[in-house]
């Protein structure tokens, strides 16, 4: 219960902290009046500092402010942190890790302290700097040091996960090191105005201040700088955004990769060396480009020794089979499925129809009886098998269902069966347009053939138009549908068939389709 109000409680902190902080030390700011004979607290002129009674009871709730508060918060901070530390770094959430989402899932998990420099940074801002000196250059020196020093301290670490909240802090912190500096302009045009008197015309023209003139330089720099920082941000994200790394449909992010307790990969490549190399290497290697911080297991990659393939399988998440032709007759391939099967372990089924060696139901067959319905499921409910394709608008596909049921096997999906992926820039994703109207005849004679035409119209939002009258003169294209039922002995009247009509449209004019 504690845990669950843990991120509510963490909000609360985030918000008030800097405000009551910056209240509680406004108490110690006294202002001297007649020549250092009377004192009134800045933040409220009607306390008299000098009255110990009445002055005494402020001091007292301020402390107290301090101690809950900036002493209080950064103690929080770092203790949560350190406690979860482990886990965050090796990517293995627990129930503490997860309730301090708040405070470190937008940072790499390097930085998970982050938040915590931000905090002292802003009660050093809000409060302590007001305790040094008030009103004095030394003061406004010493925080434009510290606002400096974090500046460069971010644009080094780059501590954010997200490309564009480092572009952000990085403009903000500028935009803050900019107004401190500007202060120390005000500051020295002060003093030269309060010794205007002793100032020959010689140095007054030297070190007098046109206050309105330098304030909007200053600002129009930093607007200027905002506004590049913005558009740089912008044109970066751009470029990030073609990447094709896979990403989640609900928050248009590449999906976080945390370790269940005991893993350490997020999937096992289980193939036979024969007729799976090829395409499991293939697997391996754009999984790792899509799909960052992924750990996946592959043999020749990581086995460190044959004895330990069941050790293997236990530290993995999801188990995939690739299975081609002779993958049920070898031991060790029968050894992994037997671990996978025998531990419970999430797999998935992949095929290589081209250059798997066999067709499916011969790779089957190679099974034994009990072993088919355990990986292929009984008839009435069979598994899906992942077809893996070479052309690559199809492998793109492929890969998505591997990718889904890899995050399927982790963590925090729960009890979720099916997860929306996209990769920017892919073919569904791309709006298609046509230059000129398009017409497309599915005959009637073709089995499947108006189906598939009506799915491409669905598709393309209504821009392309089905027709199954032949004699329509605005037809572009004949779409013919390729199937089992269409070479098969012509009927009584050939004009039922498919493929005799097919011919003479091979000459008059319109594209075909297959």
């Amino acid at each position: 219960m504690l845990l669950a109000a843990l991120p509510w409680l963490l909000l609360l902190v985030f918000v008030s902290a800097p405000m009551v902080s910056s209240a509680a030390f406004r108490a110690f700011s006294c202002e001297e009046f007649d020549n250092g004979r009377s004192y009134y607290l800045r933040a409220d002129y009607a306390i008299d500092c000098s009255d110990m009674g009445s002055y005494k009871r402020v001091q007292l709730i301020a402390w107290l402010g301090i101690l809950l508060y900036p002493v209080g918060t950064s103690v929080l901070y770092t203790f949560l942190i350190l406690a979860s530390r482990r886990a965050i770094l090796d990517n293995k959430p627990t129930s503490l890790s997860s309730a301090l989402g708040f405070l470190v899932r937008d940072y790499k998990p390097t930085f998970m302290w982050w938040e915590l420099l931000m905090l002292w940074r802003q009660l050093w801002l809000v409060g302590f700097a007001i305790l040094i000196r008030p009103g004095t250059v030394e003061q406004l020196v010493i925080c434009y040091l510290v606002v400096l020093s974090h500046m460069l301290l971010h644009a080094v670490a780059m501590p954010f996960k997200n490309d564009g909240d480092n572009y952000v802090g990085q403009a903000c912190n500028f935009a803050l090191t900019g107004f401190f500096f500007f202060l120390l302009v005000i500051k020295f045009d002060v003093l030269t105005h309060s010794v205007d008197y002793a100032l020959s015309d010689q140095l007054r023209e030297k070190y007098q201040l046109n206050v309105s003139l330098v304030s909007l330089v200053m600002i129009g720099f930093i607007l200027l700088a905002l506004v590049s920082t913005t558009v740089m941000a912008a044109h970066q994200i751009l470029q990030a955004a073609r990447v094709p790394t896979i990403r989640l449909q609900r928050t248009g992010e590449p999906p976080e990769l945390p370790f269940a307790k005991g893993n350490r990969w997020h999937m096992f490549l289980s193939h036979i060396w024969a007729t799976g190399q090829d395409q499991s290497a293939t697997i391996k290697r754009m999984l790792a480009a899509m799909l960052p911080g992924v750990s996946v297991f592959l043999d020749v990659d990581n086995l460190r020794s044959i004895d330990t393939l069941e050790e293997e399988i236990s530290d993995s998440a999801v188990v995939m089979i690739l299975a081609t032709k002779g993958y049920f007759q070898s031991k060790n391939c029968l050894r992994e499925v037997n671990a996978t099967l025998e531990q419970e372990k999430r797999f998935c089924v992949g095929v290589d129809l081209v250059r798997g060696g066999a067709p499916l139901p011969d790779i089957e067959a190679e099974c034994s009886e009990k072993m088919q319905l355990d990986v292929f499921g009984p008839p009435s409910a069979r598994r899906d098998v992942i077809i893996w394709h070479r052309i690559k608008a199809f492998q793109m596909v492929s890969i998505k269902l591997i990718t889904e049921q890899l995050l399927l096997g982790g963590p925090r999906t729960g009890n979720l069966s099916k997860l929306d992926l996209f990769v920017p820039g892919e073919l569904p994703r791309q709006r298609l347009v046509f230059r000129r109207r398009i017409v497309v005849f599915a005959s009637p004679n073709n089995p499947g053939a108006l189906d598939v035409a009506n799915d491409l119209a669905l598709a393309t939002g209504g821009c392309i138009e089905v027709t199954s009258d032949e004699t329509n003169s605005m037809i572009t294209h004949f779409l013919l549908y390729l199937n089992t039922q269409v070479r098969r002995p012509a009927p009584p009247c050939l004009c039922s068939d498919p493929m005799h009509e097919t011919r003479p449209r091979l000459h008059s004019g319109p594209a075909l389709t297959l």
